[in-house]
Parts: C-alpha cells; sequence; structure tokens
C-alpha cells in the first residue's frame, strides 16, 4: 500500500484524456460507499488494482477512483464516471455473474450506499 489510509487512488480511463473529460461532463457520476470489517480492509484493497483492471474495458466506463478513509480503515468510497445508469447496472450485474461479489455480505459492517450524480454543476 502507498500510505497509510490510502487504499487506491487511481484513475483508469479507457480513452484518451479528451475523451474522459467529455465523458466527465455528459456521463453520470456514481458513488459507492461501503463499510467493512477493518480486519477486511487491507485484503480487500490490496485486490482491487487487478480487479479495476477489467471495469476499463466494460462498455459505457469513463473513470474510477478508490479511496480510503483516513481514519476508519474499513470506510472506502468507489467515486466512478459512466456513460448512463444503465451501464453501471450491466457492469454490476456482469461482476455478480461471474462470482465477484461472492462474500461481500460477510465482510459489510452495514448495507453499501450507491447513488448516482446526474448534474454537473462546475467542473474546474
Amino acid at each position: 500500500m502507498t500510505g497509510i489510509g490510502t487504499c487506491i487512488s487511481m484513475q483508469w480511463a479507457a480513452v484518451n484524456d479528451q475523451v474522459r473529460e467529455y465523458r466527465r461532463v455528459d456521463g453520470i457520476r456514481v458513488t459507492f460507499l461501503i463499510k467493512i470489517k477493518p480486519s477486511a480492509a487491507d485484503a480487500f484493497c490490496d485486490n482491487l488494482p487487478e480487479m479495476i483492471k477489467e471495469t476499463a474495458k466494460r462498455p459505457g466506463f469513463g473513470d474510477l477512483h478508490i479511496v480510503r478513509h483516513s481514519t476508519e480503515p474499513g470506510t472506502i468510497l468507489f467515486i466512478e464516471t459512466w456513460d448512463s445508469e444503465q451501464s453501471y447496472h450491466d457492469y454490476i450485474a456482469w461482476r455478480t455473474s461471474r462470482g465477484d461479489m461472492d462474500g461481500m455480505n460477510e465482510i459489510l459492517v452495514e448495507p453499501p450506499r450507491l447513488d448516482f450524480w446526474p448534474t454537473t454543476v462546475a467542473l474546474a
């Protein structure tokens, strides 16, 4: 791991910077907040870099950042951009069909929070 409280802060893009910026404006932001058992957090985060390589290849994918809370090591936030909510739901269905979500309920300490952010207010 790169530092205390940091799981991964990587941006993956399936296309060049110009198109990624376009998607950032016109796509939909998705946030997925999970709280997992602190004892499972390091192993979970260690597996993410390899898993997200496949995410970047999925239809409708824009970008992905995954961050870990500094004082709550089991709190992990996925910040993603997709072309549409349907693209994201298709991606999750694909992950589920492969068994990638198996065991998630065993490490969660509360239900995850999924939110969609379709409106960009400002960019810098």
